[in-house]
This record gives structure tokens, C-alpha cells and sequence, in this order.
């Protein structure tokens, strides 16, 4: 079912509120929400929070009843397929803890017999009758089959499969979400990379209206035993932060640097690409191993392209690439709303390009709370609305405050300011305090004075004070990599 923009963003809305005020204690909390929102009858809704809270009393070592929601909610128990979402939703969350998975704590759902997971369970009972964590199974996947496709010495290995996709190697996870290179099987078994969230998200309307070589685009959104897979262009494993990681001394952060590092996660990947049990060098045929690293090499002739490029150009020549792409964003209304190294993919030919738009917000949509992101990347105006809980609206400059603390990191090898110790009120207003300072340079004899001063404008305490936009940035960086005068950034 297709639901409006203004609908979804109620239901995002909802759902952040209930993560804002969520307690132990307060098992109304849900009924409270939907109320506010006035959508008590939105069962859809309702069974999003439900799944929201199972996970947080998990995490919280709270226990869990599920009979306690079928009595508060029994309209999303009559309906079978909601049932059954909910107790995998326990299930994935017990499991993924280490806690017992008795099947006898779901056979009382009239539903969950017929399901996947639940009859996987059933065949995969421990010889101990054990049902903990020690139990084989693969957490996250929805489907584990038998594939012969591929065989070593006569052996088939196990496919890990989730809907069309089947998954070679976890790239990375966060708080929200897991992202695996995998197979598109109805397509060619291509590469691509595979987003798995948990609940519905604003990222694919928002990557919709993206068309920027610099932003890994969207090439489909598929729902699928209770997850949302967001498929995605494969274009290699590393990122900022790998390189960031890699070159500790900031001022060996060279062309040739980066072609190190992303040989060496393409290495990496290909090592370990296989989700089976068994070992990788049994799961993972030597066809696979030379079919990703074919998948690597295609487009990767420009990459050796940057081995002449020295600090100053490489960092100017980055610089530019993220502002094109953050201009691009900024265009069509959307703030990505968590830049940080490891959101900047670096593609196998070495261009960088902007992932996970997760906490993305368009311009239009009005003020918001913020939920979620990394405190340390975050501008002052983002740490005063997590700080007052108030609302505050999606701002360009943001994002400009976000790319110059980036850039500051990328010369210096270290963060200008240091980030909230925790997220409490008193520590997000320090850090909003401490961000009106002007940043201090060690490295200031080996940037050019034009780069420092762009670079003090994106950091700016006041977001008026900052360039208005991507474009902006972009423009007064190609003006310094000709070597002509500043038009925003000029000197005082």
C-alpha cells in the first residue's frame, strides 16, 4: 500500500517522538503517542511501535510480554501477517541478544507456524535442547537455502538469501540498519549493495530526487519478511573513514594514499565474503573470489589517475567533489543531516560519493525534531534542538558545518573541537558553547590561507555566518583551485 508524503511524515514524527520519551517504566507510552498524532486507528502505525518498543525493553533488559500487546492492541493480533511480524520481531531481537529461542514462546500465535523463520527454528533444534545463542542460526536473514550454483571439491555451499538478493559479505552496520554486498538474481546475480532497515524511512524519497555522480543513487526499495531492502550500485568498500584511519599523519593524505586504502578494502572484502558458518575459504569458490575482484578492477582505471596529486591538490580536488555532490542535495530541497567520514563512500575509481541519506530531511518539510546522528559531526544548531527537544527546521548551512569539520579533519588529522562526552543537556550546550570559538590550525604553514578561510566560514558558530549552501562552497572552491580571489570567504 502507497501512503502519502504528509502521512509518512507523521509516521516518522510518531516514531521519533516514542524514541525521545521512551521509558521502562511508562507502558502507556505508545497509546500516548498515536493519541497525540491522532491516528488511533492506524494499526500500521501502531504495529511499528509496538516493534520499536520490543526492541528498546531488549536493550534496556526488560522483559518482554507479548501477550501484554495482544491484550492492549488486539486489533493488530486479529490480523494475521501483523501478528506474525510482531513475534518475529521478538524472535530477531532475543536472538540477536544471546537469550532463549523456545519455539513454544510463539506456537500459541495461530499464525507463525506458516512463517519462514519459525519453521527454520524448528528444524535447527540444538542436539542439547538448548535454544541460546549457541543454537546455529543466522540472525537477519529470512531465508537460508542450499544452492549448487557453486561447489568446492564437490561441496555446495550455503546461500544466505534475502527475497532476490543473495548476500555475500555484511560492508557495514549502524544503529538502524546493516549494509551487505549481495547478488541481485533476477538481474544478471550483478553486484550491488544491499540496505536492510527495520522500519520505513525517508531515504528513498529523498536519494528519488538525487541524480549526482558524488550520491550513491537508488536502484530500487523492496519489502520483504518484515524488512525494508534499499538496493544500491556496488561501486567498491571503502570510505573516508578507512582513509582517515589509514594516513594517521594527516599531511601524507596523498593521491597515492587513497589508491592504498581502497586496495586494500577491496582485499578485505574479497577475504571474507561468505555469511556461511563454515569457513571462507570452504564457503567461497575461487569463481566468486574472481568475480568480485573483476567487479573491482572494471572501474578502476581512473583511480591511478590521483597517484601524481600531492596533499595540497588531493585535498583541494576532495574538497570539491563533496561540495559539487552537497550542492547537488541542496538543490532539490534535501539536507543529508549526518555527514561524517564514514558516510562518504570512496568508489573504486577514487571519486568520493555521499551514502546513507537515513537522517536526511527535506528543506521543505518544516521544523523537526533531530533523532539519531553523531554528536562529534553535529553543528551547534543540531546540538541545541537535541539539547531543548525542541523542534528546529532542516538547514543547509547545517550540512556546511558538517563538510567543513570534515575538511578541517582531513588537514589537521584531528577534529577541531571536541565532541559532547555524553548527550545529556548540560554536555550538548557546552559543546554548543565550545563551537563558537574559532578553530585552531597546527598544520596552518602547509594549507593555503584561501583553503583556512573557507574552511573557518563552513565553521562558523552562527549559521548565518556560513555559506548558504553547497553552491556557494563549491563556487569559492573552484575560485582557490584557480588561484583567484574568494567571493564568499574573502578576507576581512
Amino acid at each position: 500500500m502507497k501512503y502519502s508524503s504528509e502521512h509518512n511524515l507523521m509516521i516518522d514524527e510518531t516514531l521519533d517522538t516514542f524514541e525521545q520519551n521512551w521509558s521502562a517504566s511508562d507502558d502507556r507510552l505508545i497509546q500516548k503517542v498515536v493519541s497525540a498524532a491522532g491516528a488511533t486507528e492506524n494499526q500500521e502505525l501502531i504495529l511499528e511501535l509496538i516493534r520499536a518498543d520490543i526492541g528498546r525493553r531488549y536493550a534496556a533488559g526488560v522483559p518482554v510480554s507479548l501477550e501484554s500487546y495482544s491484550e492492549r492492541f488486539p486489533e493488530v493480533f486479529a490480523d494475521g501477517e501483523r501478528m506474525a511480524l510482531v513475534c518475529y520481531e521478538d524472535f530477531r531481537a532475543r536472538r540477536s541478544r544471546g537469550l532463549a529461542c523456545p519455539p513454544d514462546r510463539w506456537s500459541g500465535m495461530s499464525t507463525v507456524a506458516a512463517q519462514t523463520w519459525y519453521r527454520e527454528l524448528l528444524a535447527t533444534r540444538p542436539e542439547s535442547g538448548d535454544w541460546s545463542s549457541s543454537a546455529e542460526f543466522r540472525q537477519n536473514i529470512t531465508s537460508v537455502i542450499e544452492c549448487p550454483r557453486n561447489t568446492v571439491d564437490g561441496e555446495r555451499a550455503d546461500v544466505l538469501r534475502m527475497g532476490d538478493f543473495e548476500l555475500v559479505a555484511l560492508l557495514g552496520s549502524g544503529s538502524f540498519s546493516r549494509v551487505y554486498l549481495a547478488r541481485q538474481l533476477s538481474l544478471g546475480c550483478r553486484y550491488v549493495a544491499l540496505k536492510v532497515v527495520n522500519r520505513a524511512l525517508r531515504e528513498p524519497a529523498h536519494l528519488a530526487r538525487l541524480q549526482h555522480t558524488g550520491i550513491v543513487p537508488l536502484y530500487s526499495y523492496h519489502y520483504a519478511d518484515g524488512r525494508w531492502l534499499l538496493c544500491m550500485p556496488y561501486s567498491g568498500p571503502a570510505t573516508l573513514a578507512d582513509w582517515l584511519k589509514r594516513t594517521s599523519d594527516s599531511l601524507a593524505r596523498s593521491g597515492r594514499s587513497l589508491i592504498e586504502t581502497v586496495h586494500t578494502a577491496q582485499q578485505r572484502v574479497t577475504v571474507r565474503s561468505s555469511l556461511s558458518s563454515r569457513e571462507t575459504s570452504q564457503a567461497t569458490t575461487e569463481g566468486d573470489l574472481e568475480s568480485l575482484q573483476k567487479w573491482h578492477e572494471a572501474g578502476a582505471e581512473p583511480l591511478s589517475q590521483l597517484s601524481s596529486l600531492d596533499f595540497r591538490e588531493f585535498t583541494l580536488w576532495i574538497f570539491r567533489r563533496l561540495a559539487s555532490a552537497l550542492a547537488h542535495a541542496h538543490q532539490r530541497g534535501i539536507v543529508h543531516g549526518d555527514l561524517k567520514p564514514a558516510n562518504v563512500l570512496i568508489r573504486n575509481d577514487g571519486e568520493p560519493a555521499l551514502i546513507d541519506f537515513n537522517l536526511s530531511q527535506a528543506i521543505d518539510d518544516g521544523p523537526r525534531h533531530w533523532s539519531g546522528g553523531t554528536l562529534s559531526y553535529m553543528a551547534p544548531e543540531q546540538l541545541s534542538v537535541l539539547a531543548t527537544r525542541k523542534p528546529g527546521p532542516a538547514l543547509p548551512q547545517s550540512d556546511i558545518y558538517s563538510l567543513g569539520l570534515l575538511m578541517f579533519e582531513i588537514i589537521e588529522g584531528r577534529l577541531p573541537f571536541v565532541g559532547p562526552a555524553t548527550s545529556t543537556e548540560a554536555d550538548l550546550l557546552l559543546a554548543v558553547q565550545n563551537r563558537q570559538k574559532a578553530p585552531e590550525y597546527r598544520n596552518a604553514a602547509a594549507v593555503d590561507e584561501g583553503v583556512r578561510r573557507i574552511i573557518d566560514r563552513c565553521l562558523a558558530g552562527r549559521s548565518a555566518d556560513r555559506y548558504a549552501s553547497g553552491s556557494e562552497l563549491l563556487e569559492d572552491l573552484e575560485l582557490q583551485a584557480a588561484s583567484r580571489p574568494l567571493k564568499y570567504a574573502c578576507e576581512s
